[in-house]
């Protein structure tokens, strides 16, 4: 079988991208991942451990696609500050809450931090951006990653 252009490993749906800017360093990256951890909800009255292993999960896949996508060109790392925003891509469409997604993604921010992007996954050096939401046949997440 032919694997498929900018695909980040044997998985459908996990690829990167980056946006060069000057020099040939990356100014964003664009990871595809799958759909969030519901588990790490809010509003999710599961049990401890299920946040906890779906936390973790996510954070190694958001680090391990991160990483892949800087080994391509070097660039300086730490990014000084990112701001990232979120593509949402589901079957169905209906409202999103912010404060449920953002707390969704707290798993991939600290994959971000694994990855080298940033020192750490405060207000200082992450600025959370916008939440769009797609109609989609496959679930996942596009995590657009920018350097300031």
């Amino acid at each position: 079988q032919k694997a498929e252009k900018g695909t980040a490993s044997e998985e459908p749906g996990r690829t990167a991208k980056a946006k060069r800017g000057r020099g040939g360093l990356p100014e964003s990256i664009r990871l595809t991942v799958g759909p969030l951890p519901k588990a790490c909800s809010k509003n999710a009255r599961d049990h401890w451990y299920a946040a906890y292993r779906d936390g973790r999960d996510f954070q190694s896949i958001v680090h391990f696609t991160a990483r892949f996508e800087l080994s391509r060109k070097p660039t300086v790392l730490p990014w000084p500050h990112i701001t990232v925003a979120l593509i949402l891509r589901r079957k169905r469409r209906g409202r999103i809450d912010p404060d449920n997604v953002w707390s969704m993604f707290k798993p991939g921010l600290d994959g971000l931090v694994d990855a080298g992007l940033v020192t750490d996954d405060d207000t200082e050096h992450v600025t959370l951006g916008a939440i769009t939401k797609e109609v989609s046949e496959v679930e996942e997440t596009v995590i657009i990653v920018r350097r300031e």
